[in-house]
C-alpha cells in the first residue's frame, strides 16, 4: 500500500454491493448501495442484526472480497488484491498450534523479509507490550482464551497497520476478561495510530471502544445510520457505560437497531413474516400461541423448542435493560427441522436396534426350547411351538408388503411394529390399510405416522394385552391416516390441548410436546385437519391433502 493520496479518508466504501452465488445457482445479496468512510486514526465499530453484512465489509475492506458493484479505496487508492498494512484479527484465534508464542508473533515480520533475529526481537517487544513477557515458549494449548487473543493482538500489530479490521474478537471471552481486553486494545491502538474497523453484536462494546459506531440494516445491508460517541478518552470500558452521555448514545443507536431486529430474511423465513415489519407491534405480526409467547417472554428459559410453519425452531430470547428497564429484547432463531428429522429417525433406529437385540435373545430361548422339546422325543410339540411362534410376525411383515407399496412407509411400520413388540404391544395393520407405491409427499406422511404410531405405542404399553392399530389409504382428497390403541382414551377437556405445542404428559424434554402439534400443522398446512375421538382407546385420524 502507497501513502496514499492526501487528504483522502482511510477507508472509503462508495456504492457497494455485494452478491454470492449458492452452490444450486441461486444469487444471495449481501450488501446493496453501502456507503461508508473511516478517517485515518478513527476507531469506528459497525453494529448490525446477524446476517446482515458486517463481515462482509470487512472482508471487502480487505481485499479477500471484491464488490459486485461500487468502489473500495484505502487512502484514496483502489482496493484490487489483498491489500496491504491491513491487520486482521478474526473471531476465532489465527495462531499456529505448533508454534510457540514467540514463533506465531515473530511470523508476520520474517514473512515481510526481517531476519529472524530481528524478527524475534520485534517479537518480544510486542509480546510485553500485550503483557505475556515470560510465556514466550508457550504453546497455544498451554494458553487461555484472553491469553490467545493477546497473541493474536500481537501477531497482528507487530506488523504497523495502517488499518485494523477486527471481527467480534472478544466475543468467546467471559466478561471480566473481556473488559480487561478492551481496555488494552484501546491502549495498543492509541500507541499506533490504525484506523480501526471494529465489527460487533454488542452495543455497550461498541460505544465504549469506538469514536463512531455504524447501524447496518438487516440484509441485504446498507447504513441506516451513523453515530459519534463524543465520550472523552482515555476510557476504561468498565466504568463508561455508568456515564449519563452513554446511556444517552446506547438509548439513541437502540431505537434504530431495535427496529432492524424482525427485518432478517431469515427470521421473515422461518416466521412467515411480511416484507415491511419495522414498528410492528409483535401480536400483529405471530399469531396467539408458543412461538409469540417465547418471542415476548411470557415463556421463558434457554433453548426453548417452538414450532412455525412446520418447522422445528430452537429460540432464544436476551432482554435488552437500560437502567434496569427491559427496553427490547435480542431473539435468535436456529432451525433444527432437519436435525429433529435426524433425531427422530434415529430414536426409531435405536429402537428398532433394541427390538431385534431382544428378538434375538428371545429367538434364542427359542431354540432351547426347541431342542429340548426334540431331545425328550416330542417332535410333534417342537414342530407346532415353531409353527405358532414365527407364524405372526412372517403374516405381519407379507400383509405390509402386500398393502403398503411405499418402501419408506413399509419400513417405518415395521420398525415400529419391533418397537411395538420390545414393549409387550400388538401392532396391527387394519383390513383397510392400502397405499400405493410412491407415494406422495412421503416424508411429510412418514412424521406424521410415525407421531401417531409412538403416541399410540405409549397409550397402549400401560396395560397389559395393549395393542395399536394402522390404516393408511388413498382417499380422493389425499390421503387418511387412522391410528388406535388400547390405552385410556383421551379426556373430553384434553382434546385440544394435546394438539398444543409444549403440551405433555411425559415431563420436561426437548422433544416432548412436538409431536402431535407437528402432525396438526403438517395436516393444516395441507388444507387438511387432524382429529381424535374414544372407541375404547383413542383413535387419531387424519386427512393429508397432496401438494398442489
Amino acid at each position: 500500500m502507497s501513502d496514499g493520496k492526501a487528504g483522502a479518508p482511510a477507508i472509503e466504501l462508495a456504492g457497494i454491493t455485494k452478491r454470492f452465488v449458492s452452490p444450486a445457482g441461486k444469487s444471495f445479496t449481501a450488501l446493496r448501495d453501502l456507503d461508508m468512510t473511516v478517517a485515518a486514526g478513527e476507531f469506528c465499530a459497525v453494529v448490525g442484526p446477524t446476517g446482515c453484512g458486517k463481515s462482509t465489509t470487512l472482508a471487502l475492506i480487505s481485499g479477500l472480497e471484491t464488490p459486485s458493484a461500487g468502489t473500495v479505496r484505502l487512502f484514496g487508492e483502489p482496493v484490487k488484491n489483498v491489500a496491504d498494512r491491513v491487520g486482521y484479527v478474526f473471531q476465532r484465534d489465527a495462531v499456529f498450534p505448533w508454534k510457540s508464542v514467540l514463533e506465531n508473533v515473530a511470523i508476520g515480520p520474517q514473512f515481510r523479509g526481517v531476519t529472524a533475529t530481528d524478527a524475534r526481537s520485534q517479537a518480544r517487544e510486542w509480546i510485553a507490550r500485550v503483557g505475556l513477557a515470560g510465556f514466550e515458549s508457550y504453546y497455544p494449548h498451554q494458553l487461555s482464551g484472553g491469553m490467545r487473543k493477546r497473541v493474536a493482538l500481537a501477531q497482528t500489530l507487530i506488523n504497523q497497520p495502517r488499518v485494523l479490521l477486527m471481527d467480534e474478537p472478544f466475543s468467546a471471552l467471559d466478561v471480566q476478561t473481556r473488559a480487561l481486553m478492551e481496555n488494552e486494545l484501546l491502549d495498543l491502538w492509541a500507541s499506533t495510530g490504525a484506523s480501526v474497523v471494529f465489527v460487533t453484536h454488542d452495543l455497550e462494546e461498541a460505544i465504549g471502544l469506538a469514536d463512531r459506531v455504524v447501524v447496518i440494516t438487516a440484509g441485504p445491508g446498507t447504513v441506516k445510520g451513523t453515530y459519534a460517541v463524543d465520550i472523552p478518552r482515555p476510557r476504561n470500558i468498565a466504568e463508561i457505560r455508568f456515564q449519563p452521555r452513554f446511556v444517552e448514545i446506547y438509548e439513541e443507536i437502540w431505537k434504530d437497531l431495535r427496529d432492524e431486529v424482525f427485518a432478517n430474511d431469515e427470521a421473515r423465513r422461518l416466521l412467515d413474516l411480511p416484507a415491511d415489519v419495522e414498528r410492528s407491534a409483535l401480536r400483529d405480526l405471530v399469531p396467539e400461541g408458543r412461538v409469540r409467547d417465547v418471542l415476548d417472554g411470557t415463556i421463558s428459559g434457554i433453548d426453548q423448542v417452538v414450532l412455525a410453519r412446520g418447522r422445528v425452531l430452537v429460540a432464544n430470547r436476551r432482554p435488552v435493560m437500560i437502567r434496569g428497564t427491559a427496553v427490547g429484547a435480542v431473539i435468535t432463531l436456529r432451525d433444527r427441522t432437519d436435525l429433529e428429522c435426524a433425531l427422530r429417525e434415529l430414536d426409531t433406529e435405536r429402537g428398532l436396534a433394541q427390538a431385534l437385540r431382544a428378538q434375538a435373545h428371545e429367538f434364542s430361548n427359542k431354540l432351547h426350547v426347541i431342542g429340548g422339546l426334540i431331545e425328550l422325543g416330542r417332535l410333534d410339540d417342537a414342530t407346532r411351538f415353531v409353527a405358532e411362534t414365527s407364524l405372526v410376525h412372517q403374516e405381519l411383515i407379507e400383509l405390509v408388503q402386500d398393502r403398503i407399496a411405499d418402501p419408506a412407509l413399509a419400513a417405518l411400520l415395521l420398525a415400529k411394529a419391533a418397537a411395538a413388540s420390545e414393549r409387550r404391544v400388538e401392532f396391527r395393520l387394519a383390513t383397510d390399510a392400502r397405499l400405493p407405491a410412491a407415494a406422495p409427499d412421503v416424508r411429510e406422511l412418514v412424521t406424521v405416522v410415525g407421531n401417531l404410531v409412538d403416541n399410540g405405542i405409549d397409550a397402549a404399553s400401560g396395560a397389559a394385552d395393549g395393542w395399536v392399530e394402522v390404516s393408511v389409504h388413498a382417499d380422493p382428497g389425499g390421503t387418511i391416516v387412522r391410528v388406535s390403541d388400547s390405552g385410556p382414551g383421551i379426556d373430553a377437556s384434553a382434546r385440544e390441548d394435546i394438539f398444543r405445542e409444549g403440551f405433555t404428559t411425559k415431563g420436561e424434554g426437548a422433544h416432548y410436546g412436538i409431536g402431535l402439534a407437528l402432525v396438526r400443522q403438517i395436516a393444516q398446512r395441507r388444507g387438511g385437519w387432524v382429529r381424535v375421538t374414544n372407541d375404547g382407546g383413542a383413535v387419531f385420524t387424519a386427512l393429508i391433502p397432496a401438494a398442489s
